[in-house]
């Protein structure tokens, strides 16, 4: 945590960083920079370093304040590209004042910089243009794992305003530069460099996301009686259950089972490993022991039941981000009920490293056996 922190304080000072999807297979990275008072020297080093088209994210409201018109509905002459990730591309601007052709460095800045003042004014911009816009998603990296994302989520920390000058790191060929090199080229040029999956961690161990709404006594018939609190996600709509039982503010290590919502599984079970057996297992362990937290992350997005379905057996696999994501919103609650070390219940520790980066240590872990059934 603390070498993100120096980054950040470097980034202010630097003002040009490269951002690197670690979360995914694509391995994309951005060259970046605040877009409010980028200079010329900085736009061409960043043009010339990374090659790619010259864009800017921004944030939903600064995007709708400048009545920047979306990609995918501005015209309807030829389909949309099913290969293109057209999320929040706005139709290309221009300054409309103080440029020539649009397309020098001069006049590209002089775009960027309308594009990022701190009061956004719609006045000053034309369309279409040589700077591209790109609506960031509310939340940031941790409702989207993309680059665009991450170089606005840094501008931001930074103290910057909401709008993040941005270009692809591209090889010499025009293909994506591999993500084990974008270090390098960092290095090379004096760059600021961040992963991904630093500033998720970072985002979800400095910034608060869930909050006590409601509580109760829940009598169960594997572990018998809980306490269950009702925590609401302030990054989306969800709300996620936190059963405990017995004492857990002690301070001694808490037996603990985290999982995430699987609702056909949860509810109906399909074979002797199913996610409904590992609940009743977690339940029954907690009961047994007298003392524990059981917390079940739900799903507030749309189509996951329809996922589920067409997946079948397989079941759908978590992506890094998705578990970081996990990790941080559960650390959250278990945080937030007292809990600091735990006896995790898992079927691999394999995948939790850098969960003490969210504050909850992981004392022991209880490994789930490779069949869990039902007793009935």
């Amino acid at each position: 945590m603390e070498e993100i922190r120096n980054q950040i304080a470097q980034f202010k000072v630097n003002k040009i960083g490269i951002v690197s999807d670690d979360c995914s297979s694509t391995g994309k990275g951005v060259v970046f920079a605040p877009a409010q008072d980028i200079t010329e020297e900085a736009l061409n080093r960043i043009i010339t370093v990374a090659g790619g088209l010259s864009m800017v994210a921004l944030g939903v409201e600064r995007a709708s304040e400048l009545g920047l018109r979306s990609m995918s509905f501005a015209g309807r002459n030829f389909p949309l590209n099913p290969n293109t990730d057209t999320h929040g591309y706005c139709v290309s601007v221009e300054a409309r004042e103080g440029v020539a052709t649009g397309i020098s460095v001069r006049d590209r800045v002089c775009t960027v910089r309308i594009l990022g003042e701190p009061k956004p004014d719609r006045k000053k911009l034309v369309s279409p243009g040589h700077i591209f816009p790109v609506t960031s998603k509310e939340g940031g990296v941790l409702m989207r794992t993309s680059v665009k994302e991450g170089a606005l989520d840094i501008v931001k920390i930074a103290g910057f305003t909401d709008a993040a000058f941005f270009v692809e790191l591209l090889d010499g060929e025009g293909n994506y530069l591999p993500l084990d090199q974008h270090r390098a080229v960092a290095q090379q040029n004096g760059f600021v460099h961040f992963f991904l999956s630093d500033l998720i961690r970072y985002r979800l161990a400095t910034e608060k996301f869930v909050v006590k709404v409601a509580e109760a006594t829940l009598p169960t018939y594997i572990g018998g009686e809980f306490k269950s609190f009702i925590y609401h996600s302030k990054l989306h709509e969800g709300e996620h259950l936190a059963l405990v039982k017995g004492d857990i503010t002690n301070g001694d290590p808490v037996l603990t089972r985290v999982q995430r919502e699987h609702t056909l599984n949860d509810v109906f079970g399909r074979g002797p490993t199913s996610t409904r057996g590992v609940v009743h297992y977690a339940l029954r362990e907690i009961g047994e022991e007298g003392r524990g937290v059981f917390v079940y992350l739900r799903r507030p997005e749309t189509g996951f039941l329809k996922e589920e379905v067409l997946l079948g057996r397989k079941g759908a696999s978590s992506t890094p981000s998705t578990m970081l994501r996990q990790y941080g919103i559960g650390a959250q609650i278990l945080h937030d009920l007292g809990v600091r070390k735990v006896e995790l219940i898992t079927s691999s520790s394999s995948k939790l490293i850098g969960i003490n980066t969210f504050g909850i240590e992981i004392v022991k872990i209880r490994p789930l056996r490779a069949s869990i059934g039902e007793r009935r």
